[in-house]
């Protein structure tokens, strides 16, 4: 089954997913704005609320989330694992989705640390991570119902893209124009956008790598 035409349910991510994974719309499903969370994340979904892979668990589906959540912190009552994931792999927190370069992703509720991304290095590209994850999840799971809900992190206001992919579109698309962002500091990465000089080919390339 394939659907065509079709609209988000709000203007911002978090309420955005909570009226996809309830069925609700924006007045009634429990998340009405892109709220935080301390230390990490964003409002959760309460316990009672039915998501589609709840649901779909009870026919018997293994359900899969690869990519951006941000409807409840690890080991909250929203958090994937307690909304039906069997598996999840990727940002709990929107705000940390912003950046391709972090320090961590989640794998269900562990904290997997990647150090090459660290101290401002750009080791690991996570949209191949989360990608790796959930080719893995599909191959995995092939023979069987599943249900794999993937919200990719790109393309997101934070254009940055590896170079193999830079080079395809670099000088197609001028003039450029450069955004300036946040590179050091203690902000660096937890949420605003880092510089992009190259904005317009950069954008092609997570339309492209997408």
């Amino acid at each position: 089954m394939l659907f065509t035409q079709h609209y988000t349910g709000c203007t911002v991510s978090a309420p955005s997913r909570s009226a996809l994974m309830t069925g609700q719309h924006t007045g009634h499903t429990p998340i009405r704005g892109n709220i935080g969370w301390e230390p990490e994340g964003n409002w959760p979904l309460k316990a009672i609320s039915v998501t589609i892979p709840e649901m779909l668990k009870t026919k018997g589906y293994i359900t899969g989330t690869f990519g951006k959540w941000g409807l409840g912190y690890i080991n909250t009552e929203g958090d994937p694992n307690s909304q039906g994931i069997d598996e999840f792999y990727g940002y709990n927190c929107q705000s940390l989705a912003h950046n391709y370069y972090p320090d961590h992703l989640w794998h269900n509720r562990e904290k997997i640390n990647l150090p090459e991304n660290g101290d401002g290095k750009s080791g690991s590209y996570s949209a191949d991570l989360i990608h790796k994850a959930a080719l893995s999840f599909i191959e995995k799971n092939k023979d069987v119902p599943f249900f794999l809900f993937y919200p990719t992190t790109i393309p997101h206001a934070e254009l940055f893209a590896k170079e193999e992919y830079m080079k395809m579109f670099r000088g197609k698309f001028l003039p450029e124009k450069s955004f300036i962002g946040v590179d050091n500091g203690q902000n660096y990465r937890l949420g605003p956008y880092g510089s992009q000089p190259e904005s317009h080919a950069a954008f092609c390339c997570n339309g492209y790598t997408t």
